[in-house]
């Protein structure tokens, strides 16, 4: 072993039971995750062979980094072998071949795994023999490789079955799902849940560990043991994967179909996945899905200014409303002093009990512990009423969320301006107003941009920034790291613009579409309009957001866009959708759709008649893919008068629309320019 040349594994032994020996997967200081390279998986065979004549009492495999195990495979060799499939069929028979050797060792492998295990990362885990599995906050396992449009493809479709049962295993690759520790437990994926003070070096691994681990029993769930279980349970997942991918990304179907061939003899099972990654790889969706995934990293890593770090440590949020309250929240847990503020009292309150509720979920899922849950919300302080509390003088950035009224935002900057510190950051999360406009009440407009979160802010993963031509480099400098530090996506704007990137093309998306169902001859049923446009990738349909947005709010917009832009969108003056108080969509349960417990029940035609937009003739595909196709066009045609104005790059107002807007990641947003 001291022979060998290893540069992704360090080598050691325990010193009171020499005989075992325990490897450290370490991708560098400077990589923050490890990753499963080819010179990885090459190295591990080399450590394996030499082992072999000579076998240890027992072998650990382990991290380095206690917040990453392994993320998975490389993603830049993922695009290479996807973009280059030639040798992809002997890729993934090395691999099998490589953690067949772990499978079949005549001594226990066990993995201790803390943080990310994800991917080939779990993949080789499961080949281990048995799991320990560090309750760490930042632990997660699973396999999601059907978010870039592939499948597992070194034995997880086939191992995870056999170990946690047909059923948790869909979930977990089909479903995506990522478990903490004590979900890993309780579906037979950890054989032992461990602290993290108790994990690593201070870990016993000597006999008594060892004797714990030989007397380990799994048992399948009943489903799996019935003679027709697993037909009907691949049969129940078939149905539901196609209803949620609407047949739209071909991945998840593939890897149904691989895990459900798991019942067949390991070797025959293997082969079959082998053949599926291959074919899902060579789909566009997967091409599209894995660059797409490139440039995210890419906007999660760029920074105009490389050689400075700005932390701002307390933040101020004006307006506790929904948007309000989850930016509170997503600062609170990036670990961020927070004051949050609203004139109205209720309001505080409801976002108090928001913000609490929260994290008690976290606690019961396991993602925090409850002393970390009492420490971020003591980070919390609220103030109500006209007057500010003077912790706003503490604030290094106050992000002001209310409505979106020029008149209440000029005096409310203003006032900003008067109460915080010399060289605090005024943030405007304005979604349709110009942020110079915003920022002419202002004496240091240096200090001021904008920073459009997407609602719900403590989930949705983009932020644009946009200064104006008066913001300081070092502002957007700031905003940005405070972006990354609460784990979102920045897309930052060249200029700025009325709408900025996303609202721009969804204006387009929702009034080209109000246009088409209420104005021409022969119009489409609006439903079907719906369904056209989620069966070529969008998350949702036009109406269908539209209903989610809120027709008051979505009506607003919708004037102001139209203000900005008169010669390029449609005029909708006579459209009255947000006349009827009771039809609100979300917000009241009724749009053009009904809704019950967040979701639509049926279409609402009364409504529809109401809005005179009532298809009275029986009505066709074809027509509501005909109109599709010209409202994307117009999308599209925006999008690229966006990059012809230099607002951003391609890359960047496509990756905005899709973690935005939700359009299209299957083609690679709107213009799409990556292709089969």
């Amino acid at each position: 072993m001291e022979n060998l040349k290893l540069t992704k594994w360090k080598y050691a032994h325990n010193e009171e039971t020499p005989r075992i020996r325990i490897l450290s997967l370490d991708c560098g200081v400077d990589a923050k995750q490890n990753t499963l390279s080819k010179q990885a998986l090459e190295e591990l065979s080399k450590i394996l062979d030499a082992n072999l004549y000579h076998p240890p009492t027992a072998m650990v495999i382990k991290s380095s980094k206690s917040e990453s195990f392994c993320a998975g495979m490389d993603v830049d060799e993922i695009r290479e072998i996807v973009n280059d499939p030639s040798n992809l069929k002997l890729l993934l028979n090395r691999a099998h071949e490589i953690l067949m050797k772990v499978r079949l060792a005549t001594y226990p492998i066990i993995a201790v795994i803390s943080g990310e295990c994800l991917g080939g990362g779990l993949e080789l885990a499961l080949a281990c023999h048995y799991r320990i599995v560090v309750d760490h906050p930042k632990t997660r396992l699973g396999l999601p490789e059907t978010q870039l449009g592939i499948i597992p493809g070194f034995g997880g479709t086939q191992i995870l079955p056999k170990v946690v049962g047909l059923q948790n295993a869909i979930r977990v690759i089909v479903g995506g799902k990522k478990l903490s520790a004590k979900e890993a437990k309780s579906i037979g994926l950890a054989d032992m849940i461990v602290s993290p003070e108790n994990s690593f070096s201070k870990l016993d691994l000597g006999d008594a560990i060892l004797n714990h681990f030989l007397s380990v029993k799994r048992k399948l769930p009943w489903m799996d043991r019935l003679p027709f279980g697993k037909h009907f349970v691949c049969s129940m997942a078939r149905k539901a994967t196609m209803k949620a991918t609407k047949g739209v990304y071909p991945a998840p179907m593939l890897a149904l179909e691989a895990v459900c061939a798991s019942s067949q003899p390991l070797e025959k099972g293997l082969n079959k996945e082998r053949d599926l990654f291959i074919k899902a790889a060579n789909t566009s969706e997967a091409k599209n899905l894995i660059n797409l995934f490139s440039v995210r990293k890419e906007a999660r890593t760029e920074t105009p200014l490389e050689a400075k770090v700005y932390p701002l440590d307390y933040v101020g949020v004006i307006g506790a409303g929904v948007m309000g309250s989850t930016i509170a929240y997503a600062a609170l847990t990036a670990r961020k002093q927070v004051y949050l503020h609203d004139t109205y009292v209720p309001s505080i309150h409801k976002a108090v009990r928001f913000i609490e509720d929260e994290l008690r979920r976290e606690v019961k899922k396991g993602k925090m512990s409850k002393e970390k849950a009492e420490e971020t919300r003591d980070r919390l302080t609220i103030g109500y009423g006209d007057i500010f509390h003077d912790r706003i003088g503490r604030c290094d950035v106050v992000i002001e969320a209310i409505v979106e009224d020029m008149a209440e935002k000029h005096k409310l900057f203003t006032k900003l301006e008067e109460f915080t510190r010399p060289g605090a950051i005024l943030v405007t999360n304005t979604s349709s107003l110009l942020p110079s406009e915003i920022a002419s009440v202002l004496k240091h407009p240096e200090n001021f941009c904008a920073m459009h979160f997407f609602n719900p802010a403590h989930k949705m993963d983009l932020v644009e920034i946009a200064g104006t031509s008066r913001t300081d480099p070092e502002t957007i400098a700031k905003v940005l790291n405070l972006t990354r530090a609460m784990g979102k996506t920045p897309v930052v704007l060249n200029k700025e613009c009325v709408g900025l990137l996303v609202n721009r093309v969804m204006t387009q998306y929702l009034m080209q579409s109000i246009y088409y169902v209420s104005t021409i001859p022969n119009r489409p049923n609006l439903w079907m309009l719906d369904k056209a446009f989620e069966a070529c990738g969008m998350v949702m349909g036009p109406f269908k957001t539209l209903d989610l947005i809120g027709f008051d709010t979505g009506a607003h917009v919708m004037k102001v866009m139209s203000e900005a832009y008169p010669k390029r969108l449609p005029n909708l003056s006579d459209f009255k959708i947000a006349e009827d108080k009771s039809t609100l969509g979300t917000k009241t349960g009724k749009g053009f759709y009904l809704w019950k417990n967040g979701k639509p029940i049926k279409p609402n035609y009364e409504f529809a008649r109401w809005l005179d937009i009532f298809p009275y003739r029986k009505k066709t595909m074809d027509e509501a893919n005909c109109v599709r196709e010209i409202v994307l066009s117009k999308m599209k045609e925006e999008a690229m008068k966006m990059y012809d104005e230099g607002l951003a790059s391609m890359d960047m107002i496509d990756l905005s629309l899709i973690l935005g807007g939700g359009m299209m990641p299957n083609r690679r947003g709107v213009i799409g320019r990556v292709e089969s």
